[in-house]
């Protein structure tokens, strides 16, 4: 790649990455809005759901833009949902693990700025 392209793809991606933290906060209020209604129906709930598929799209994205912790977490919380690994307790206490992280992340940028 030319140093031109190169930087062109640089950009692109600080452009992206930014995209993904601006939207931490939706995502996190998205994510304990389904953790109430997981914690209030339980297993069967729809909340479940839910919550497996934007833990799934985070650990497909977090990784690429530089937050390996992140995606890691919110992909053991996909696949433990889609085992039956982890108990009732244990997703809700990943999920409050993953938030964390994701708000650390926001605070960590805050910083930065």
């Amino acid at each position: 790649m030319s140093p031109t392209t190169t930087q062109t793809y640089e950009r692109r991606l600080q452009i992206l990455r930014q995209r993904f933290i601006d939207g931490l906060p939706s995502r996190i209020l998205l994510l304990e809005q389904q953790a109430i209604e997981f914690r209030a129906n339980g297993i069967d709930s729809d909340a479940l759901a839910a919550i497996k598929h934007e833990c799934h799209k985070l650990a497909g994205v977090a990784a690429s833009f530089g937050f390996p912790d992140i995606g890691a977490r919110a992909g053991e919380i996909d696949t433990a949902i889609s085992t039956g690994t982890m108990t009732r307790d244990e997703v809700t206490e990943a999920l409050e693990d993953l938030m964390n992280q994701m708000e650390d992340l926001l605070d960590d940028t805050q910083i930065d700025s």
